[in-house]
């Protein structure tokens, strides 16, 4: 009986989340830059932020700059004059490789009994392998 309460609770939770969710997309208006009123930097980004969020480094002096920027004065974040040069990383598939790399070293380090004719340990030493060549391929990347 308890069982069947608590999922009849989890059905009409569900249910109203739904409403919730597909009333928002259909008819909920686009949220701005901050919509909470924010006082960190992530609120000050473009909605959809671009790939690097800010076109210079702001200058950060207190734990709470956009709120400072927004309501005290002197503590302004502004641009400067010149424009700065990011280094962007190029799309790559080397951190995948780096991450596969590493769940086939778990695995073979989890799995490994050390029993004889068990060899897992070979394949958590190859990926060690694999995975330090990978980031070396992945750091060496021209800038």
């Amino acid at each position: 009986m308890l069982g069947t309460s608590g999922a009849v609770i989890m059905t009409v939770a569900l249910l109203i989340f739904s409403y919730n969710l597909f009333t928002s997309l259909r008819k909920g208006a686009v949220a701005g830059r901050d919509p909470w009123d924010a006082a960190t930097l992530e609120w000050m980004t473009d909605s959809p932020p671009k790939v690097h969020n800010f076109d210079f480094t702001p200058i950060v002096l207190s734990e709470r700059p956009l709120w400072d920027h927004k309501y005290n004065e002197g503590m302004q974040i502004v641009a400067p004059d010149e424009p700065e040069e990011f280094h962007m990383p190029s799309y790559s598939w080397k951190p995948l490789f780096a991450a596969g790399f590493v769940l086939l070293m778990n695995v073979g380090l989890l799995l490994n009994t050390f029993h004889p004719g068990n060899y897992l340990w070979t394949i958590a030493a190859l990926s060690v392998v694999g995975l330090v060549t990978s980031v070396w391929f992945w750091v060496s990347e021209p800038v």
